[in-house]
């Protein structure tokens, strides 16, 4: 599940389109998006917002492959999310995606019971290793846009409207989330 949004370089057909604007569900566009996407087209990497501190001990960001590996440069000292990502062409993603799908699958193949890799296997932090590592990662264009409401409980009118909320945390647990991503979109409808 995770891996697919890694496969647009296997998919031909998107070589016809720039750029690519990947969203995770739980991201809602509050605000025009055509300067966004006149600043992807000319972006030379794939474009990725920060969030929190690269190497904390929460391990979000892949903290335990930096450490690992010292040879891997932290780029930016914050960490970014992969539920957004502004992909300028397919050649541009070309530089990083199939690495990221080997390293996933290739660690997930290592392990005897995949239960163990809850620390390290998710994307984001293999995904976050491999672009630092490589220098393939834009850290300013998406980051300029992208709100992240973390604390639910944040009266919703205190979003900025910088182009997306991402509704991050709890991957797959809607229950905590979509109550405020309906209360949200409720919001923008009134404001419109």
């Amino acid at each position: 599940m995770m891996a697919i949004k890694y496969r647009i370089c296997d998919m031909p057909e998107l070589a016809a389109y720039r750029p690519l604007l990947y969203l995770d569900t739980d991201v809602i566009c509050n605000a025009p998006t055509d300067p966004l996407l006149v600043e992807l087209s000319r972006a030379n990497r794939v474009c990725v917002p920060l969030e929190m501190d690269l190497r904390g001990s929460h391990n979000y960001y892949g903290g335990v492959l930096f450490n690992i590996d010292p040879t891997a440069p932290a780029r930016h000292e914050r960490g970014f999310s992969v539920g957004l990502m502004g992909i300028p062409c397919t050649e541009v993603a070309r530089q990083a995606f199939p690495t990221i799908l080997e390293s996933m699958y290739g660690l997930a193949r290592q392990q005897k019971d995949r239960s163990a890799m809850g620390g390290i296997f998710q994307d984001q932090g293999i995904a976050n290793y491999v672009m630092h590592k490589t220098d393939a990662a834009d850290f300013d264009i998406m980051t300029r846009r992208v709100a992240t409401p973390v604390e639910f409980k944040r009266p919703l009118t205190e979003i900025p409207r910088l182009g997306f909320a991402h509704f991050c945390g709890g991957i797959g647990d809607a229950g905590m989330k979509l109550p405020s991503m309906r209360a949200y979109l409720a919001l923008l409808r009134t404001r419109s």
